[in-house]
């Protein structure tokens, strides 16, 4: 054991002259694997035999968290998607086949969000046959705390495996998991060493090496990297010397104009917050107008209501007597489900007693999540669902309806105008046991997440959601590396406009609304400091794209130039449209 350990050490000095002095992500991402969020996407081809802990791997399985599985054809097995991408546990590191984690946390794609609404991609590019690249670009922590940030990991046929990671990333931590995990292991029920403070670059004889960042805002590696290197059994781990000199791009500040077709609260288990609330939502031509009514009244079921939704995980449509106003038209179905969710028409989601908020958005109908949450109306003792309409007011009351395994009940009532279209949720009794509780409405054209709510603050000021989804003008960009071009990309230009306009500054600027220079445009500001330069795009199928060149010139390492999108609109008085703001970070 001396001498492996020697051995250890004498290769780390060695390879250590070697490192190369900056950590630079590599642009050249390859093939997108898409935005979806939770998942673990379908295999993947690494390119070639992998070499590790004495067996070699042809498969990849990447998650949107972070973190991988190797596989021969599915053997050993990979995890599947869902919980274990988000909880983020040291059991599920080691549970499946060998796992490589460069920076497993509850982060993922994202849907939009404030400030830069750029939605995250994972990539693979496994076209070099000594070489298979993944990178994790733009993620957003969940529940879309920001900055975002991107992550790549790269696998050699040596079986040296490197981490690199962008300058923002950290473990910003969310409801689910506030840790990260950062490691190797051959998995398959590997018996876990203690924890490594990988910056100290240890040399370790074990083949499982990890560090699990418990306290949010802890990672101490970003804009840095590491160059695991095997000595079978064990590794060697090296730090790649930080990122000075590399080229970088971030997004800062808001486009305009955005509509959102959701709103949302998910809130963990004891923190509902709203009883003794009234949530109304008052129908509009285009939407809906969201606020606390204060004293909503609520209408105690008569002996003569319906029972619906009688059992456990069930859903069961009933019939109103006229048809309601509802996004896109009107119903006259409402589909109740047992978990404390109502789709206004016919065919609702499917029973689901675990809420997400990606699944809230995914529902393709009008939904109403009043208290979406599980429950088992069906439990011996339980109060009921019940459905009846009074003076044109359809009613449907969770009356001490059971969360689902205890005896402690919640309550609660849906009040629906058949003449108006409006609703109203009127909240008694919350259980405060078993799981999470999502409270929110898609209009059933929502294609991205928006902010989440604190429902309990922002309905007393009032908010709007639309029937359907506006989303607002968007700037990205690639690295802008010397010698090459530096291409900008604008989304959601207004179809109205022939071109994308780009404006070029040195830094990014505070965000300066256009109706204090006098353009009334509600929303749209000017994200950039100085005007330096323009150029223009066609803009097609509201996309428009231009590269800038960026000279091959050492000098100008480090130096900076922020950028802006502008497009026609007739969406304002102003008719025009701003995007969020890009800074880009000359280098290699």
């Amino acid at each position: 054991m001396l001498s492996n350990r020697l051995t250890a050490v004498l290769l780390a000095s060695s390879f250590a002259s070697a490192v190369a002095t900056q950590a630079c992500i590599d642009p050249n991402y390859g093939t997108s694997l898409g935005s979806a969020n939770d998942t673990v996407h379908t295999s993947q081809a690494i390119g070639f035999a992998f070499p590790m802990d004495g067996a070699t791997y042809t498969d990849i399985h990447i998650s949107d968290h972070g973190v991988c599985w190797l596989s021969n054809g599915g053997t050993p097995a990979p995890a599947t998607s869902g919980a274990t991408t988000y909880n983020v546990l040291l059991t599920d590191f080691v549970a499946f086949g060998p796992c490589i984690a460069p920076f497993w946390a509850d982060a993922n794609c994202g849907y939009a969000p404030t400030p830069s609404g750029n939605v995250g991609e994972v990539f693979i590019n496994n076209s070099d046959p000594t070489r298979c690249v993944v990178t994790w670009a733009g993620m957003w922590t969940y529940q879309n705390v920001g900055p975002q940030y991107t992550v790549q990991m790269a696998l050699n046929i040596s079986g040296e495996v490197e981490f690199l990671y962008g300058p923002n990333v950290d473990n910003y931590g969310s409801t689910f998991a506030p840790n990260a995990i950062v490691g190797i292991t051959p998995g398959q029920a590997a018996a876990l060493p203690a924890a490594s403070d990988l910056s100290t670059q240890p040399v370790t004889t074990d083949p499982s090496v990890f560090e699990e960042f418990t306290a949010p805002g802890t990672f101490d590696m970003s804009a840095d990297g590491f160059r695991f290197i095997p000595t079978s059994p064990g590794w060697i781990v090296l730090t790649l010397g930080g990122s000075a000199g590399c080229a970088e791009v971030a997004t800062f500040g808001e486009g305009c104009i955005r509509n959102d077709a959701m709103f949302y609260e998910d809130m963990a288990l004891g923190a509902f917050d709203l009883t003794g609330v009234t949530v109304s939502m008052l129908r509009t031509p285009t939407g809906y107008t969201c606020v606390d009514t204060i004293s909503g009244a609520f209408l105690t079921p008569s002996p003569t209501a319906q029972i619906v939704a009688d059992a456990d995980e069930i859903e069961e449509t009933v019939t109103l007597s006229a048809a309601m106003p509802i996004p896109g038209g009107t119903t006259t179905d409402l589909t109740v489900e047992s978990n404390g969710r109502i789709t206004l028409g016919p065919a609702g989601g499917g029973p689901d007693w675990s809420p997400t908020v990606n699944e809230l958005q995914a529902l393709t109908a009008p939904t109403i999540a009043p208290y979406w949450h599980d429950m088992n109306p069906n439990a011996t003792g339980s109060g009921k669902i019940t459905f009846e309409e009074v003076g044109g007011i359809a009613y449907v009351t969770w009356d001490n309806v059971w969360s689902f395994g205890t005896t402690t009940g919640s309550t609660f009532q849906v009040q629906l105008n058949l003449t108006t279209g409006d609703v109203t949720t009127v909240y008694s009794a919350s259980s405060g046991v078993g799981n999470n509780t999502l409270v929110g409405f898609n209009s059933g054209t929502s294609t991205e997440i928006p902010p989440t709510k604190d429902l309990s603050a922002d309905l007393a000021a009032s908010f709007l959601v639309y029937d359907s989804e506006g989303l607002p003008l968007r700037l990205s960009g690639d690295l802008p590396r010397l010698g090459t071009n530096w291409t900008l990309t604008a989304s959601n230009v207004d179809p109205i406009s022939p071109i994308g306009l780009f404006v070029l500054g040195s830094s990014q600027g505070p965000g300066l609304p256009l109706q204090a220079i006098g353009i009334n445009a509600p929303g749209c500001s000017v994200w950039i400091d100085v005007l330096l330069g323009s150029f223009v795009s066609p803009a097609v199928a509201g996309v428009a794209s231009g590269a800038l060149p960026v000279p091959n010139n050492p000098a100008l390492t480090g130096a900076t130039l922020s950028a802006q999108a502008v497009s026609l609109t007739l969406n304002n008085s102003g008719n025009l449209l701003t995007s969020n703001g890009a800074l880009g970070t000359l280098g290699l």
